[in-house]
């Protein structure tokens, strides 16, 4: 069906569907008539909490402290003492690719240490991505760094984890 617009010679061809609401419209979703338009926002990603920032985030709701966990055989194997740390699963540990991390932290610090399960080498750059997998909802300029070459650790306060839009 064609229609004629009453201003300068415009002519408009359109194809006539019918519209949930009961009015005609074309193709592109032009209805014609006195409407209101609605803007609906895009559904938010989804928000996946590793199994442990969820652990620790019911320590903190539960007022626990977050302790590390007491190795199965302490045996001295690096230039830190980080790195005699066994990287064995435990409730605040666990791992991302070659990196190992573990929270610890009371009263309203945490403190997350990264290293690499080789325990060679790490950059600020590996351990800061390492904390964004973690944590992406976290703004990263609320998080404090102290690089080192073979651990990285990172300072932040359990408000900032407890508040993000990630946590429970």
């Amino acid at each position: 069906m064609c229609l004629a617009n009453s201003g300068p010679s415009h002519v408009y061809c359109v194809v006539e569907e019918w519209c949930p609401s009961g009015r005609r419209s074309t193709t592109g979703n032009r209805v014609y008539g006195n409407v209101s338009w609605v803007r609906i926002p895009p559904t938010p990603p989804e928000i996946v909490v590793h199994p442990v920032v969820e652990n620790v985030l019911a320590a903190i709701l539960s007022g626990d402290v977050i302790r590390l966990p007491r190795p199965s055989s302490y045996q001295f194997r690096g230039e830190t003492a980080l790195q005699a740390f066994e990287t064995e699963p435990n409730k605040f540990g666990g791992q991302i690719g070659p990196y190992w991390f573990q929270f610890e932290g009371e009263d309203d610090l945490l403190h997350v240490f990264v290293l690499r399960i080789d325990r060679g080498p790490l950059t600020a750059e590996e351990g800061q991505n390492v904390m964004r997998q973690l944590l992406p909802e976290v703004a990263p300029g609320l998080v404090w760094l102290k690089p080192g070459t073979l651990t990285q650790h990172f300072y932040f306060g359990h408000d900032i984890l407890v508040e993000s839009p990630g946590s429970p």
